[in-house]
C-alpha cells in the first residue's frame, strides 16, 4: 500500500515538471499568475503551522494584514511542503529561493522573510559552499572604471525598470492586455506605475485599470479642495499684515513721491531675524528674475515702490511651503492674533502641524502622486493635533492617514458649499470604483470609514466658521 502510494507521488511530480518544461516554451514577455488551488486549504493555518514547526513566532494580527495585502504568499509556502514531499527536496528548495529574492519587497513580509531565512539555513546545512548570488572573481580581467569605480565589464546588466518587469506582477485574462498596459506606463509612467502594483501585488489587470482612473479622479477632487485652503490661508495671512502694519509715507527731497513701509518688511514682529533677511534676500532675487521674464505686474509695482511691493503680489511668487515657513517664522503674539480672527479655536502648535501636513498632501496631488494605499508605506506623516484642538473624531483615528488629512482640510475650509461639492463628488467616485474594480476596499485603499459622510459633514467648515448656537 505505501509503495503504491509513493508510486503516485512520483507520477504526480514527473507531471509537475512536465508541466513547467512546457511553460517554459512561452514567449518572455508572457507571465501568469499562479492560482491558489482548488481544494479547500487555510492560508492563515498553513503559514502558522510553519512557524509551530521551525519554533518561530509571528503575532496573528500582523499575520492576518500580510495575508489580506498578499493573499499570493500561501503559494510560496505551498511549494516549501511540496518541495520536502518530493525525492529530492533540495532543486526545489533553489527555486523557491531564487523566486522569493526576484520578488525583494515581499521578502520584507516578516510571513515571507522568515520563510527564506529557514530555506536559506537548510541549503547551507547541506552544502555550506552555497551562495545565491554569483561570487565575485578575485582576479577580474575585463574592468572598466566609471566615476572612480573598477567594474567589472562582464557583469554589465540592461536597466531592470522595464515594462517586462513589470507583468510577472500581474493577472491578465489575456495576452491583448498586456499592450493595454503600455498605455498606462505612458500614461502616469513607470515609478507610480510600479507603486501601484507593488501595493497590491498579482492584481488583476482590469482592477489595476480601474485603480488607476480612479486615483486620478480623486486625486483632482483633493487638489481642487486643497487649493481652497491654501487660497483662503495666503489671502487671509496677507491681508492681516499688510491691514496692519503697511504704512506709506511722502518723501521728502527725492525723486519718487512716496516711501511704502511694508508690514512683511518689519523685522521685529519675526523671531528669527537672519532667516527674515534671508527670505527677502530670497524674493529680491524671485523679483529681479520675474522682471527679466517680462511680469507686467511686477515691473509695474517695481516702478512704484522698488522692492516694497504688495505683500499679496509677494505671495503670489512663493510657493505655499515658503508662505507658511514666513507665517512660522512670526513672534507668537502675531501667529495667535492672526488666528483668532481668521481661524478660532485653534493652539499654534496644531494649526503649524496641520497647514504643514495639507501642504504636503497637496504637493502630492500637485505632482500626480497616487493616492491609493498611502499608509501602506507611511507616506503621510502623522500630524500633532494638541489635546484642545481635538474633537471626539481625533482619538479615534490615526492622525497619518488620507481620511485624518481630509479632516483637516474641510476643517480650514472656509466655504461650505465647496466642501459639499467635494464630498459629493467623491461619493460618486467610490460608487463609480465599487461598479469596476472588483477589489475596491474603501476603508484598505484610501483609509475611509463607512460613516465617512457624516463626519466630514459634521467637521466641515469647523475651524473657519463658528457654529450658530
Amino acid at each position: 500500500m505505501k509503495h503504491h502510494k509513493h508510486l503516485k507521488l512520483k507520477q504526480r511530480i514527473h507531471l509537475l515538471k512536465s508541466h513547467k518544461k512546457e511553460k517554459l516554451q512561452l514567449p518572455s514577455i508572457i507571465y501568469f499568475h499562479l492560482e491558489i488551488p482548488k481544494k479547500e486549504l487555510n492560508p492563515f493555518e498553513i503559514i502558522l503551522s510553519f512557524f509551530n514547526n521551525h519554533h518561530l513566532f509571528i503575532k496573528t494580527k500582523k499575520l492576518k494584514k500580510e495575508l489580506l495585502l498578499y493573499p499570493s504568499i500561501i503559494q510560496y509556502f505551498i511549494e516549501y511542503e511540496n518541495a520536502y514531499k518530493s525525492d529530492d527536496p533540495y532543486p526545489l528548495l533553489e527555486v523557491l529561493l531564487k523566486d522569493i529574492q526576484y520578488h525583494n519587497e515581499l521578502k520584507k513580509l516578516e510571513s515571507v522573510n522568515a520563510l527564506f531565512y529557514i530555506v536559506n539555513k537548510t541549503l547551507k546545512e547541506k552544502d555550506p559552499s552555497f551562495i545565491l548570488e554569483k561570487q565575485i572573481k578575485n582576479q577580474i580581467e575585463n574592468c572598466i572604471t566609471i566615476g572612480g569605480f573598477t567594474l567589472d565589464a562582464d557583469t554589465i546588466k540592461s536597466n531592470a525598470d522595464t515594462l517586462e518587469s513589470l507583468v510577472p506582477m500581474i493577472s491578465f485574462s489575456h495576452l491583448s492586455q498586456v499592450e493595454d498596459l503600455k498605455i498606462i506606463l505612458y500614461e502616469i509612467g513607470y515609478d507610480k506605475l510600479k507603486l501601484y502594483i507593488e501595493k497590491q501585488p498579482y492584481i488583476e489587470f482590469k482592477n489595476l485599470q480601474s485603480i488607476v482612473y480612479i486615483d486620478r479622479l480623486i486625486r483632482n477632487q483633493y487638489q481642487t479642495l486643497l487649493e481652497r485652503v491654501e487660497m483662503y490661508f495666503r489671502s487671509s495671512f496677507t491681508q492681516h499684515i499688510s491691514h496692519k502694519y503697511d504704512e506709506i509715507y511722502e518723501v521728502i527731497d527725492k525723486d519718487i513721491p512716496y516711501f511704502y513701509y511694508r508690514g512683511y518688511l518689519r523685522n521685529y514682529i519675526f523671531e528669527d531675524n537672519d532667516l527674515h533677511f534671508r527670505n527677502i534676500e530670497k524674493l529680491n532675487t524671485r523679483i529681479d528674475n520675474e522682471i527679466l521674464a517680462n511680469n507686467q505686474q511686477i515691473i509695474d509695482e517695481y516702478k512704484e515702490c522698488g522692492y516694497a511691493i504688495r505683500f499679496s503680489t509677494c505671495a503670489g511668487l512663493m510657493s505655499f511651503g515658503w508662505l507658511i515657513g514666513i507665517f512660522q517664522n512670526l513672534v507668537v503674539q502675531e501667529k495667535r492674533e492672526f488666528l483668532n480672527l481668521y481661524y478660532h479655536d485653534i493652539q499654534t502648535q496644531s494649526f503649524n502641524s496641520w497647514i504643514v501636513g495639507l501642504n504636503n498632501l497637496r504637493n502630492k496631488c500637485a505632482h500626480y502622486q497616487s493616492l491609493y494605499r498611502l499608509s501602506f508605506k507611511k507616506e503621510l506623516r502623522p500630524i500633532i493635533t494638541k489635546i484642545e484642538d481635538q474633537h471626539h473624531i481625533d482619538s479615534m483615528l490615526h492622525h497619518d492617514t488620507l481620511f485624518y488629512y481630509t479632516i483637516l482640510a474641510v476643517r480650514l475650509s472656509a466655504n461650505k458649499q465647496y466642501v459639499l461639492e467635494f464630498i459629493s463628488t467623491l461619493e460618486d467616485i467610490f460608487k463609480k470604483a465599487k461598479e469596476e474594480n472588483t477589489a475596491f476596499d474603501l476603508l484598505l485603499d484610501y483609509t475611509f470609514p463607512k460613516n465617512w459622510k457624516e463626519i466630514l459633514l459634521e467637521e466641515m467648515c469647523s475651524y473657519t466658521i463658528k457654529k450658530e448656537n
